[in-house]
């Protein structure tokens, strides 16, 4: 009782706080928890712009890819490309497409010293100049069976360097991806699963 008595009075001045109120607390900061972490996708523009993308981490050399990097690399064409909330909701459509695969900036600069059953531990951290955060499992980039997970390099005529939210991270083949749409993307961490 003692310690608890000394807990109380440091966090809480000399107020008593009962077992019940306790219980009350860890459960509205339970709640409060739950409440931040559910729903967060990118927030509304205007979004900050990122002229390259910095790889580190599990890899040979860190490599920072300037956008003219990006665009010289083999790519994809749309016709279009629907973009979904992560409910299901209809957002918008990019037309004119074209993107490259992200696992395309990946492939050669993973560390090579990395067995082949430890690729599947691999996950990557992207950061938007925002901060807004999305991780991909090795998996989800380089096994993916249908669909796959682009950095836009034009659509509506605007190449990537004209973009204001440029670059941005897209998945196709999933009408709620949401989460997983970044814009202004500029770091990609990879990292191992311990």
């Amino acid at each position: 009782m003692g310690t608890v008595k000394k807990l109380k009075a440091i966090f809480f001045g000399k107020k008593i706080i009962l077992p019940a109120e306790i219980m009350h607390m860890k459960l509205l900061f339970f709640t409060f928890c739950l409440a931040a972490f559910t729903g967060m996708a990118q927030k509304e523009g205007p979004f900050p712009a990122a002229d390259s993308i910095t790889l580190t981490g599990l890899v040979n050399n860190p490599v920072t890819f300037p956008l003219s990097a990006i665009t010289a690399m083999p790519d994809t064409t749309f016709t279009s490309l629907k973009i979904f909330s992560h409910k299901g909701e209809y957002k918008f459509t990019y037309e004119q497409v074209k993107a490259v695969l992200l696992k395309t900036l990946l492939q050669k600069n993973i560390a090579s010293s990395l067995k082949n059953k430890e690729m599947n531990s691999l996950y990557f951290v992207c950061k938007a100049v925002d901060g807004f955060t999305v991780v991909y499992s090795y998996n989800e980039l380089f096994n993916a069976a249908a669909g796959g997970i682009y950095v836009l390099t034009a659509h509506d005529n605007i190449t990537i360097k004209n973009m204001p939210e440029r670059p941005v991270i897209l998945i196709t083949g999933d009408n709620k991806s949401g989460k997983l749409f970044m814009r202004g993307m500029t770091a990609i961490d990879v990292r191992m699963a311990k």
